[in-house]
């Protein structure tokens, strides 16, 4: 802080600019200077309140993200599993179907012989 003290000599004045503290201008027990003093020390205190919420925060925020790239990726493999399930579910209805298929053949044929058999029996 800078501060000006005029000098008046031979009906002239002068300045003298001169650094000083705010302890050394108002003294070290002033009430000015106590409540200054006091609400840096408040804001120092908030300052400090804070960023341990924004750590905190920040720290939250990483283990949601994550938490959500897990879940998407147990979403991915999800999926895969049904894709996986339904080809194998459609592939054995398939080879069923075709052993059904193969099994009436065979019983069509087996009937068509006895029913030729014994029209050619009587």
């Amino acid at each position: 802080m800078m501060i000006g003290i005029v000098l008046w000599i031979c009906g002239a004045s002068k300045i003298i600019w001169a650094r000083v503290t705010p302890t050394e201008l108002w003294g070290s027990f002033s009430p000015r200077m106590y409540d200054l003093e006091k609400r840096l020390q408040e804001s120092k205190q908030k300052r400090l309140e804070f960023e341990h919420k924004r750590m905190e925060a920040d720290a939250e925020l990483k283990e949601v993200k994550h938490l959500k790239s897990m879940l998407k990726q147990q979403a991915i493999q999800m999926v895969e599993q049904r894709r996986h399930f339904e080809k194998q579910q459609a592939s054995q209805m398939a080879e069923q179907r075709a052993h059904y298929d193969n099994m009436m053949m065979q019983m069509l044929s087996y009937i068509t012989s006895q029913s030729t058999q014994s029209s050619s029996d009587h």
